[in-house]
């Protein structure tokens, strides 16, 4: 079992934690928690406009939720041994549940400014090919500890292969999590 030091959150624990908050979570559920973590929502952003229509598009119709307003992404280190040095990789989102703005916790406004300044200040200084290494070694920890299919695998990175995006949760984990959130730069929260 991989611990992290505890003043330091690796990834793998936090793939440990959606497995203990989502039992039901598939592999693609923890590649889009990986992602997320690491790239943080600019692949999420096109324009204000759209980004606005989506947000409203999802508050209304959606049911209404009690799940977690907020679902920590950031970590210090990955928590596992590469061949490159993936030590120095570190991850400051979070997941924020829609119900903050439902709940008057958030107004729209500063919601949606908070996950365009977060898409703006992402980037990605990881190739494709060492996203995919990084990603083998995490996926290898998921099959071990969580014994999810080498077909599930192999499906997953052919996908990432193909440059098919990831961009939903698996039915499995909609149908009973119901994830209503956006990713947010864990700074722009006054916690």
């Amino acid at each position: 079992m991989i611990t992290a030091k505890p003043d330091r959150v690796t990834l793998t624990d936090r793939i440990l934690e959606e497995k203990n908050r989502c039992p039901d979570a598939q592999l693609k559920d923890y590649y889009k928690l990986a992602f997320q973590a690491l790239f943080g929502p600019g692949h999420f952003i096109k324009d204000r406009r759209t980004a606005t229509r989506f947000l409203e598009q999802e508050l209304n119709n959606m049911a209404p939720i009690e799940d977690l307003t907020l679902v920590d992404l950031s970590f210090h280190e990955v928590g596992l041994s590469f061949k490159d040095n993936y030590s120095q990789i570190t991850g400051n989102y979070c997941r924020v549940s829609l119900s903050v703005i439902d709940k008057k916790i958030i107004s729209f406004e500063d919601y949606l400014d908070a996950f365009i300044v977060s898409a703006n200040r992402s980037f990605s200084a990881y190739s494709k090919e060492k996203w995919i290494a990084l990603w083998s070694s995490i996926d290898r920890f998921i099959q071990d500890t969580m014994k999810h299919s080498p077909a599930e695998s192999s499906h997953l990175m052919a996908k990432i292969d193909q440059n098919s995006p990831i961009s939903r949760h698996s039915n499995t984990y909609r149908k009973k999590y119901h994830p209503h959130y956006r990713i947010i730069h864990k700074p722009l929260l006054e916690l």
